[in-house]
Parts: structure tokens; C-alpha cells; sequence
């Protein structure tokens, strides 16, 4: 092509090229859309079920297969029938390689080789785009995903059109985008092979991979404009690196398009995945990783410096596939040598790729990796878990590796030679039942039945090559019923787990500890939050540029969850006009609805039940019939300075509480649509409301105008406590102020612990005395489980405190709020908490409680665990916003 053309002369007319890529039908059978899980580490269902990605590897699939029988080959249905029978469910293929003209049934994918002009013509069965609907298909009935290549990157020379025009590639990624946008089983690899330092790692060619990631994106949305700021969270992409071990994270960690990493170590027969793995697993932000290509069955070394006789065998399949998962791999992909060039019956490819693909098919290899999804979903929320082994884990082809579940319940361990494996014991949960299993055939041994304590060594059944196996621990551990709990009459220690193993270390904390807390509150006391939903839309509805006398752009926002999911959420988001970057956020719920914050007779009005105490008194919302009125517009504004934030540069997002869950025991909201098999763990209001404050962080992160890493959640008694609840749970808020919060929230249920200490200057005397377990479950029967109950008698009983769920926010800030005359929501008990959620904070070096005694009535202590105390009752006062955004500003920085 002569590059002097401009680019009109060879891009079609963007309304022709949108008209051929029209989606395709979605086919009934489709999978479920995949995403990442909230975690960062594996992939998770549209309905929040976990994924174990167990892929094969046909690159050349779509090129030279085809739909029908042929002399040299079946139709490529046998190869969905057996690979989908044998539990494969990921196919890794390419669209184009550049190298080659026509597919098997002789249609070019574009006119003249040109990326700009996809070939496509009228009819379903005439074309290269047919020929990929019918694999898109086929995968799609046989409940497999796709992991599609556009193009094999190592075959794009230096001085193709693509990579000196991104227009070009932004086109072809839009093309593909449109005509599969709404194919829930396809995945996007970039990338194909290239070494960096002719594609990464080249600023024309990166340019060009980020063009074609956004014109799919664009073209998935509906979207068509290459303008940089595509909507990432409708496509689940990825880049395939260079072998030799590299990943993508070398280059691509922090492209916003990378939703997880991969890795090609290589086929060859030495090789140590689990390290690259590893070293992807301890990066930050948190990516899913896999070896997505190494090790491919019956093929012949790569690498010149081994032996040229042999080939990989299943053993060497096994090893790479344990090796990478056990490490932190969300899933593996396999690979045979016929399937890689699609070798056809009289045909010998490199490598020693000389048996037909559909001989192929029932390779041992392949067929052992069902044990390993079987294994592996039996085992689905797992971290690495080296730190079980004792003594030296080899680094050869004997080399252990170990990972568990992050409650400390199960492990699994590999051993692929027979080595022994011993066992830190102490390390995991109560009563350790034992067992081996084969990889070879997927049976299971007991072993027997041993105690959480000391060290133990295991012999596996046999040694040597070919000889692997998979130590399994399972704990026979659940949590006690509550009459089974010790009583600790005061805060326990939050650095002890349940097990009385004491965490000392930030690895510790993170991976074993505070998943633990996390159980135990939504046990014991909370509910089981529901998971997050994955078709969650948000719809702007309004938008006025010109709110609060033009100082701000005030948004009304629909958070939507799919026709199956609970009712919308309503959110109003105001932005500061005057900023010269992106603004810091406080994300609260409100009382009785937006249009009560605002005098503006746009604001949406609610249309949901609302409680009656908002119909009079200093609190009115001028709520009648448990309806909003419209005499109550701004009547909370006097409650809500949000022009004050606004002049101090904060943005304020907010939304109805009843919008989640209605604040009443006799109506359930958000609970009946994520019942739980046992109706104690059902999710409390303050659970549900905490569950959405973290939707609405779903949509801030990515909200135009607004800092993502500067999230502040606050809310005023009821709701300071689903707030802290939010924060606790959510690492993306950066910064937690639940204010007079009380027992539930930032108040001890051993209510009376701080009675009689000699900082306590509110009991001198009590006028009131502070609320109680048995007080908030008696008056709010509906704002914590069925089990919390249990302890309103007993609350000495509760295997935690609130001090822990402060710690569950460490090492983020956290500050209390509250009147010096309000002591029924315990402001001493309050300091207690914080003084003993310090540790946890020292532990992971992020700063300390230092004050010994409650502080002046005014005087902010603004530590990284502060407190407030000031005179009066319950009540939420301008100057109180004043103090929250004083302590956003030392610890965010003032915007």
C-alpha cells in the first residue's frame, strides 16, 4: 500500500463498515458472561460463580479447520463434542495470521489484505465472517468460551498499515466489536507471540495494540469514537506475551484494557512457571494470571539445549499445570502439538506436530485435565500457601507447591515426583482429615485424621517421574454455635485468629486473618452480603451543569441490575465546576430521598416506601402515607452543606437508603432476591445498605470528574454503620467517618467496657447508659441476622468487636464522630474501640492510636485512627462536615 494515500482512501465509510458488523444472534445455549472477581485474582460468572478457566490451545484453528467433513479432516464439530466432553471449556485461537490468504473453505477475511476492509457479504454462509459465526456458534452449544487472537501480532511487520495508522486497527477491533457484541462466551487476546522489543515495547506498535483493545471495547458498547476513554467493563481482555517465561504484566500491568495477565513459558522440559506466576500473583492492582501456553503433549523441545528424541509427556503437562495453579494461576490452558498448526491428515508441521489432529484428541494428557478443574472447583477462592511447607520445597522437578483457602480450611499440596511433604500443621483450621489425590486418574486415598498443631510428614504412595501427587488437607472445622463461644469479657486481642494462632506478619493479616474476620462478622452478626452483580448498568437520567448557582454539575444517575436483580438504585452525584483535576468523593446514603438535600425541583422524587418518623418534627422530610411529598424538598438540606464541599473541592454522592432495603421489619428489599439456604445468614438492612455503598463505589470508580482513589464514605448514625460495614469490606474506599454510629457501627456490643475506665469522663455521672446488643436487636430486628440475637444476653460471647471491623479498614483511616451528651451511642466505648484496633495498624505500619484520654470537646485528633468529640446530642451539624473533610484533607490531601 503506498503511504502517501490518506486514510479515507482506504477505510470504508464508517456507516457501511458499522452496517456489516451487526451482531450476530446470540445463541440460547451461550455461557454466562465472565468477569473478575472482586478480589482481582480469579474469573467469576455473570451470577458470581467461580471459574476455573481450564483452556486448549488450536491457534490455527479457525484458518485451516472446517465446518464440514473433508478427505484430510472431520468437521471441526468433533473437536467442541470431545474437547467440551473431556472439561475443557476455553478454546485459544486466532482470527488472522497475516501470512495466510484464505481459510479452509477458501474465503479471504479481507479485501485486497486489507484490515480496514473486512470482506463480507450478503447471506449467512458465503464468507470468512460466516465461517467464524459457525465457530462462534459451535463453542457457544458445546458451553465453551473463546479466547480469540484478531490478529497473530508476530506476523504484523514494522511497516504494516495497522501499526502506521491506529485508525486502522481502532477500525478492525470496532468491526469485531460490533458484530460480536453481545456474545457472552467470547474473550479478547491481544498480542500473538511478538517479542517486545519489536511490539510493546515499541510506542507505534503499543499505540496500535491500545487502538484495536479500544475500537473492540467501542465497538461492544455501541460506541464510535476513537477518543482514548472506551468503557472497559462490557469485554474481558487480554495480551499473549512472548515465551521464554514472560508475562503480560511486563509491559501491560497497567493498561486499563488488561483485565488479567498471560503467561507463555514455553514447551520445553525444564521450566519453573510457578515463579512466573508467583511474581505476577505480587503485583498491585491484583490481576488474575495463567500459563496460558507451556508444555504442549507430544511435541519436541523448543529449547536447542535439551534433547531433540524426546517429547513432552504427560507427566511434563501435569507439572506445568499444578505448578501454575497452585501458585496463584486462575485457571491453565493446554496444548497438544497437532492442535497448535492444525495438523491435517498427509501433513507433518514443525516440531513434531506429524499426527492429524483428530488423532489426537484423546492424548493422555488431555484427558488427565479434568481432574484438575474437578480438583480445582472443589477448591474455588484459594490463595498460594508456601507458607504451609516446612523445609526446602526443591527447585527442580521435585519442586512443592502448596496453596489453601483463605480461611486456612483446606490445602492442597504437589508433590511431582513422591517427594515428602511435611506440613506445618498449626497453620491450618481445627481438625485436619487427610488424603491423597492421583492426577493421573483422579481417584482419592484417606490418609487419616490429624490435629492443627505441630508439624507433620507425609509419604506419598509412590516416586519418581510420572509418579505426582496431590496432597489434600481438608479442615473439619465450622465455625461454634454461639453457646459453644468462650466468653471474653473484654476487646478481644484483633491480631488472634479463631484458632489462637497469633498473625505477625502483613502477609498474615491479609491472606488468613482478615478473610476470617470477614467470615465471622457476616456469620455471627451481619448476614452474607450478596455478591457483587455483574449486569449492573449505570444510566445517566439528568445531568444540570449549572447546580448550586453554577458552582457544580449536579448528575442523577440509574444504577440498574438486570431484570433479575433487586430494584435500582437512585444515585445523585454533584461535582465541583471549579477543579483542576478529578475531585475526591463523600459517598453517603441519605434518609428520605435526594430531593430532600436540594432545592431543586428536578431531583427526582422517590416513589418507594419511606418510615413515618420523617413526616414530623425537627427531622421532617414531610413524609406522608410513608410517601415523599413534595414539601419535602430540601427540607434535609440544612443536614447537608454540600455547598460547602463543593467549595473545598469534594464531590458528594448520595442515594435513598429505602432504595436497597426499606428501614422497616415487616418489608425485606434487597434480602429476597439473595435468600440464603440457611435463614440465619441472611443479610441484614445494614449489610444490604453496606452492599449498596459498595455499587455505588462500582460506579464512582470509573464516574467522570471523580478521583477513584480518593473515596469517603460517612453516614450518620443508622447508616455511619452500614458505612464503616462498606469500608471494612471494600479496600477502594480510601477513607471511613462513621459518625455517632453507636452499637452495631463504631460502639463496642460489650457495651459497658469502658464504664469506670479513667479517661472516661462521661460517666461522671451517666446520664444515659449505652445501648446495648439486646437494646438494637429488640427496637431493629431487621438490621442485623437472625443469629446476632443470640447474643443480645451474652454479647461477652462474640468471637470479635467492633475494634475489629476497624481493623478491617487498616491501614486506611478511619475517624469517629460524636456529641459529648449523646451517650447512649457509647462515645467512650468508641475510643476503646479504637485503642484496640491499633495494633493492627502498628502491625502493618500505617500509624497508631496514641491518645490515652478523651480528647477537648472540639479538638480533632486527626491520627490515622482519629477522633472527634464535641458538645450536644445526636444530630448531624455543619460544623461536623467541617470536621470530616478537615480529616480528608490531611489524609487525602486537600484537593
Amino acid at each position: 500500500m503506498n503511504d502517501s494515500r490518506s486514510l479515507c482512501d482506504f477505510l470504508l465509510p464508517v456507516g457501511l463498515l458499522i452496517a456489516l458488523a451487526l451482531p450476530i444472534p446470540v445463541s440460547a445455549s451461550a455461557p454466562p458472561a465472565l468477569r473478575v472477581s472482586e478480589n482481582g485474582r480469579f474469573l467469576v460468572t455473570s451470577d458470581g460463580k467461580p471459574f476455573f478457566w481450564l483452556g486448549d490451545t488450536a491457534w490455527r484453528f479457525i484458518e485451516r479447520a472446517s465446518r464440514v467433513d473433508r478427505d484430510n479432516q472431520p468437521s471441526a464439530q468433533r473437536y467442541f463434542e470431545k474437547r467440551a466432553a473431556q472439561g475443557f471449556n476455553v478454546c485459544q485461537t486466532v482470527l488472522v495470521h497475516p501470512d495466510s490468504k484464505t481459510n479452509a473453505a477458501g474465503h479471504a477475511p479481507f479485501l485486497d489484505a486489507d484490515f480496514a476492509r473486512p470482506r463480507v457479504l450478503p447471506g449467512s454462509d458465503n464468507d470468512f465472517w460466516d465461517d467464524v459465526d459457525w465457530f462462534v456458534d459451535q463453542a457457544a452449544n458445546h458451553g465453551m468460551y473463546l479466547a480469540l487472537l484478531p490478529v497473530w501480532n508476530d506476523l504484523v511487520p514494522t511497516n504494516h498499515p495497522m501499526v502506521k495508522n491506529p485508525a486502522i486497527a481502532y477500525r478492525y477491533g470496532h468491526f469485531l466489536g460490533a458484530r460480536y457484541a453481545g456474545r457472552t462466551h467470547l474473550i479478547w487476546v491481544l498480542g500473538g507471540d511478538a517479542a517486545p522489543a519489536r511490539d510493546v515495547g515499541v510506542p507505534e506498535r503499543l499505540t496500535m495494540i491500545r487502538a484495536m483493545a479500544e475500537g473492540l471495547a467501542d465497538g461492544v458498547n455501541g460506541e464510535d469514537r476513537q477518543d482514548g476513554r472506551a468503557d472497559w467493563s462490557s469485554t474481558l481482555m487480554t495480551y499473549h506475551p512472548r515465551g521464554g517465561g514472560q508475562s503480560s504484566s511486563k509491559h501491560l500491568h497497567a493498561e486499563p484494557w488488561l483485565d488479567f495477565n498471560m503467561i507463555q513459558t514455553t514447551t520445553k522440559f525444564e521450566f519453573a512457571n510457578y515463579q512466573t506466576v508467583a511474581a505476577d500473583y505480587a503485583l498491585t492492582p491484583a490481576k488474575p494470571t495463567l500459563d496460558a501456553e507451556v508444555a504442549y503433549e507430544g511435541s519436541l523441545s523448543l529449547w536447542k539445549t535439551e534433547p531433540q528424541e524426546r517429547r513432552i509427556a504427560p507427566w511434563d503437562v501435569r507439572r506445568a499445570a499444578y505448578w501454575n495453579v497452585f501458585a496463584g494461576g486462575f485457571g491453565f490452558t493446554y496444548g497438544h502439538r497437532s492442535f497448535i498448526a492444525w495438523t491435517r491428515q498427509g501433513e507433518t508441521n514443525r516440531w513434531g506436530a506429524h499426527i492429524p489432529w483428530f488423532k489426537s484428541l484423546d492424548a493422555p494428557g488431555a484427558n488427565q485435565m479434568r481432574h484438575l478443574r474437578t480438583l480445582m472447583e472443589s477448591h474455588p477462592m484459594r490463595v498460594p500457601g508456601q507458607s504451609l511447607l516446612s523445609g526446602d520445597a526443591g527447585s527442580g522437578g521435585d519442586h512443592l507447591r502448596a496453596t489453601r483457602t483463605r480461611q486456612d480450611r483446606s490445602a492442597l499440596v504437589y508433590s511431582p515426583m513422591g517427594k515428602e511433604i511435611t506440613v506445618r500443621m498449626d497453620k491450618l483450621a481445627a481438625i485436619v482429615n487427610a488424603g491423597w489425590f492421583d492426577p493421573r486418574t483422579g481417584a482419592s486415598t484417606p490418609i487419616g485424621v490429624f490435629e492443627a498443631r505441630g508439624t507433620q510428614t507425609f509419604t506419598p504412595p509412590s516416586s519418581g517421574e510420572d509418579h505426582d501427587w496431590v496432597l489434600v488437607l481438608e479442615s473439619g472445622d465450622k465455625l461454634p454455635a454461639v453457646s459453644q463461644l468462650p466468653l471474653h469479657p473484654e476487646l478481644s486481642d484483633a491480631l488472634v485468629m479463631l484458632n489462637g494462632r497469633r498473625v505477625t506478619t502483613r502477609e498474615q493479616w491479609f491472606n488468613e486473618r482478615r478473610p476470617e474476620l470477614i467470615r465471622l462478622f457476616q456469620h455471627y452478626m451481619f448476614g452474607q452480603l450478596p455478591p457483587k452483580p455483574v449486569a449492573v448498568s449505570g444510566k445517566v437520567e439528568r445531568v444540570d451543569a449549572t447546580a448550586f448557582g453554577g458552582k457544580a454539575t449536579l448528575s442523577e444517575v440509574t444504577l440498574a441490575f438486570g431484570p433479575t436483580g433487586p430494584p435500582p438504585i437512585h444515585l445523585m452525584l454533584v461535582v465541583p465546576n471549579r477543579r483542576a483535576a478529578p475531585a475526591p468523593v463523600v459517598l453517603a446514603l441519605n434518609y428520605f430521598g435526594n430531593h430532600t438535600l436540594v432545592h431543586d425541583q428536578n431531583v427526582r422524587l422517590p416513589d418507594n416506601w419511606m418510615p413515618q418518623w420523617g413526616g414530623e418534627g425537627a427531622w421532617s422530610a414531610k413524609v406522608v402515607g410513608n410517601r415523599a411529598t413534595e414539601a419535602g424538598r430540601g427540607s434535609w438540606a440544612k443536614f447537608w452543606p454540600i455547598e460547602d464541599l463543593l467549595e473545598r473541592g469534594y464531590a458528594l454522592a448520595t442515594f435513598y437508603n429505602g432504595d436497597i432495603d426499606p428501614d422497616t421489619p415487616d418489608q425485606r428489599g434487597l434480602q429476597k432476591f439473595y435468600r440464603q439456604p440457611d435463614p440465619a445468614d441472611d443479610c441484614g438492612t445494614i449489610g444490604a445498605w453496606a452492599w449498596g455503598l459498595q455499587r455505588a463505589v462500582d460506579y464512582l470508580v470509573t464516574a467522570p470528574g471523580i478521583d477513584a482513589r480518593r473515596i469517603v464514605v460517612t453516614g450518620h448514625s443508622r447508616t455511619g454503620k452500614a458505612a464503616l460495614l462498606a469500608a471494612a469490606f471494600d479496600e477502594r474506599i480510601a477513607l471511613a467517618i462513621p459518625h455517632q454510629a453507636g452499637c452495631g457501627g463504631s460502639a463496642p456490643s460489650r457495651a459497658r467496657i469502658a464504664i469506670g475506665k479513667r479517661y472516661n469522663t462521661l460517666d461522671t455521672p451517666q446520664t444515659k447508659p449505652p445501648e446495648t446488643v439486646a437494646n438494637i436487636n429488640d427496637k431493629f430486628p431487621h438490621w442485623f441476622n437472625a443469629r446476632f440475637k443470640e447474643f443480645n444476653a451474652q454479647p461477652e460471647r462474640l468471637p470479635f468487636d467492633q475494634h475489629c471491623l476497624v481493623a478491617l479498614c487498616a491501614s486506611r483511616p478511619v475517624l469517629f464522630t460524636n456529641g459529648r451528651a449523646d451517650t447512649w451511642i457509647n462515645p467512650a466505648g468508641q475510643f476503646e474501640v479504637l485503642r484496640a484496633a491499633a495494633p493492627v495498624y502498628r502491625l502493618l505500619g500505617a500509624g497508631d492510636f496514641a491518645m490515652e484520654e478523651l480528647p477537648l470537646d472540639g479538638r480533632l485528633n486527626d491520627g490515622v485512627l482519629g477522633y472527634y468529640l464535641r458538645p450536644g446530642a445526636h444530630s448531624l451539624l455543619r460544623e461536623d462536615w467541617k470536621v470530616f473533610l478537615d480529616f480528608a484533607d490531611k489524609h487525602l490531601g486537600r484537593p
